[in-house]
């Protein structure tokens, strides 16, 4: 947590230094969006009610004002922890029209010219409501950005 984007890409290309064979990279949005689903089609992971992020996931509602231990709540059908909640995820994508994002799942101008560099989040925090943990729901904020809300994940191409 309390990464910006530049130091999310900079910690994988430390990591990718650090191992051989396949590479690491922040998940483009479409696959962090397909992750969070873990294989649903509902508003959330859990099913169509907000009601049950209570007993899924830590937001503003339960989380006392900060974040907590990943693996807390139980896994989505994917067996992927902590997905939405807790804290924002970067994700490899320049904010753009996501209906124009590319069928194959790769990032949308993953390189360095970015519009006013403004990178997509995703998943909802600790400090928000139940509603904004969708996997649907998408957040931009500048590349430099940096708050106690914002964290990632690591892919890794097979």
């Amino acid at each position: 947590m309390c990464v910006s984007w530049n130091d999310a890409r900079a910690y994988v290309a430390w990591l990718n230094s650090k191992v051989h064979g396949s590479p690491y990279r922040l998940p483009s949005e479409t696959e962090w969006e397909y992750a969070a689903r873990g294989g649903t089609s509902t508003w959330f992971w859990w099913g169509d009610d907000d009601s049950g992020a209570t007993q899924h996931a830590w937001y503003k509602d339960n989380a006392d004002g900060h974040t907590h231990p990943v693996g807390s709540w139980p896994a989505n059908a994917f067996g992927l922890f902590d997905m939405v909640g807790d804290v924002w995820q970067w994700t490899a994508d320049c904010y753009a029209d996501y209906a124009k994002n590319p069928a194959d799942g790769a990032p949308v101008d993953p390189g360095s010219s970015c519009p006013r560099s403004w990178r997509v989040d995703r998943g909802g925090s600790w400090l928000h409501r139940a509603w904004m943990l969708r996997p649907a729901t998408r957040e931009r904020k500048p590349d430099d950005f940096r708050d106690q809300t914002m964290g990632f994940r690591v892919a890794k191409t097979l």
